[in-house]
């Protein structure tokens, strides 16, 4: 197990984190072939496993992508007025992860950089070559807005993917077995990672 990232926040800039993060999949790659590793990120960690995809893409690594992703309430700033009216509408609902944290978070996390659009609005990555992707996110929280983004782009990148929407459920509830909601998604994610 191979856990490089948190907290979504440091001193360094997205770009320095994300670049960490690819490095340490490549490292993963000299112990275990493609077929056997699985990504799973939760929150800021499921966006940088989506953005891991794009990263390869982007600048062309080659590397073989993990056998599956799971994107456990992946977030996305917003990059336009449309997608903000999106956002809005969750706000007041989602304590963990509030509307004005989701529209901060480039500003917080640039580190004074301009950096590709991809970064900031991770739906817009390119998520061609990945392997299967499991996304996930609960009703009531605020990043579930992104989700039909990211459905569109993994349309456009013919990805094998699904993504689920827990109704009433919260922030990363899937990420541990707490009630029969969280349960039945941890459940089916473990099984396809005990499959590689």
């Amino acid at each position: 197990m191979f856990y490089p990232f948190y907290p979504p926040t440091t001193e360094c800039s997205l770009r320095e984190n994300y670049a960490m993060i690819f490095e340490c999949y490549r490292q993963m790659l000299a112990v275990f072939s493609p077929g056997k590793c699985a990504v799973v990120g939760v929150s800021s960690g499921a966006t940088a496993a989506m953005s891991m995809i794009t990263w390869n893409n982007f600048y062309n690594e080659g590397l073989t992508m993990p056998a599956l992703t799971v994107a456990l309430s992946a977030g996305h700033v917003p990059a336009n007025d449309e997608e903000k009216s999106m956002l809005e509408k969750y706000r007041g609902i989602d304590p963990m992860v509030p509307v004005d944290f989701v529209t901060s978070y480039a500003r917080i996390n640039q580190g004074g950089e301009e950096l590709p659009a991809w970064i900031l609005h991770t739906a817009y990555g390119d998520f061609r070559n990945a392997g299967k992707i499991m996304m996930n996110w609960g009703e009531k929280e605020s990043l579930a807005y992104c989700a039909p983004l990211f459905n569109k782009a993994l349309d456009r990148a013919n990805a094998d993917y699904s993504i689920h929407i827990e109704p009433d459920m919260p922030h990363t509830y899937a990420s541990m077995r707490v009630n029969k909601a969280c349960r039945d998604y941890y459940d089916k994610y473990v099984r396809e990672i005990n499959r590689l």
